[in-house]
């Protein structure tokens, strides 16, 4: 799935969300790896951002480094992070579609989440009814098939 880095940013709460509810065991392992994988990515976005407050500031990996509101240092800081934030990144589509995760949640937990992340969620996992080709979401990026709850 093509997206940004700042939707992923975006999403990483719903992800949370969504890990932190009670569900059947094997959709809460395949959603346990996948928020893994977004958390990372957004790692690496978080770390670029880092790097660039850094180098700004001039400050090394440790020290405090602050940017001031209304600074020249600061709409500099806001017009290169508004760049890392619309670079497009290519993340896997989570191996189920998400009406089976939320089938597979514990009835008290079933409504824990909003209709805006549901929406948001919606988006990094297979699309509902039917694939024309279902190869093209079912493989790994080395070609291995990838297991899909039924």
């Amino acid at each position: 799935m093509k997206t940004t880095f700042g939707f992923l940013l975006n999403s990483l709460d719903a992800w949370r969300r969504l890990v932190a509810l009670r569900m059947k065991p094997k959709a809460a392992y395949e959603v346990a790896k996948y928020t893994k994988m977004i958390g990372e990515e957004c790692d690496l976005v978080t770390q670029q951002r880092d790097a660039l407050i850094r180098d700004l500031t001039g400050t090394k990996p440790g020290e405090p480094a602050r940017i001031e509101e209304g600074t020249e240092m600061h709409a500099e800081f806001q017009r290169q992070n508004a760049e890392i934030m619309v670079t497009e990144c290519d993340v896997a589509l989570a191996p189920m579609r998400l009406a089976e995760v939320l089938d597979s949640l514990i009835e008290s937990d079933a409504t824990a989440l909003t209709p805006q992340d549901l929406l948001i969620l919606d988006l990094f996992f297979l699309p509902e009814g039917e694939i024309e080709n279902d190869e093209e979401f079912l493989r790994n990026e080395d070609g291995t098939p990838k297991e899909v709850i039924d």
